[in-house]
């Protein structure tokens, strides 16, 4: 459930960066936003892979969704950071998606 609606979140998130940055900008400004986006964690996601590898996941998962909050809310205050917020948001979406995914092996131990 709270993978859900975590991710749900996550996608109202990057759809509103996309709204609001097609609303004040140029025409190529969502193109670049999108890059923003996903360019960051494809390049990060072999070293977010370790990272859960080497330490604890579930602690790593709760400093990475306090640091999204924030950065969301940095964005909110300051538009003017939206594509370093969307590049470092996507860092961090990487690194949660893969902190995640390591859990779900713990909780499904935890049921046999």
């Amino acid at each position: 459930m709270a993978l859900t609606i975590s991710t749900t979140g996550d996608e109202i998130t990057l759809l509103t960066l996309m709204f609001r940055t097609a609303e004040n900008a140029s025409g190529y400004a969502v193109p670049t936003l999108l890059t923003a986006e996903l360019l960051p964690g494809l390049i990060a996601a072999p070293w977010a892979g370790r990272l859960i590898d080497r330490r604890e996941a579930a602690r790593i998962l709760v400093m990475v969704s306090v640091l999204q909050a924030g950065v969301i809310a940095f964005i909110a205050y300051y538009p003017m950071f939206t594509l370093a917020g969307a590049a470092l948001l996507s860092v961090l979406f990487t690194i949660s998606s893969a902190a995640t995914f390591a859990l779900i092996a713990v909780l499904a131990s935890g049921l046999e």
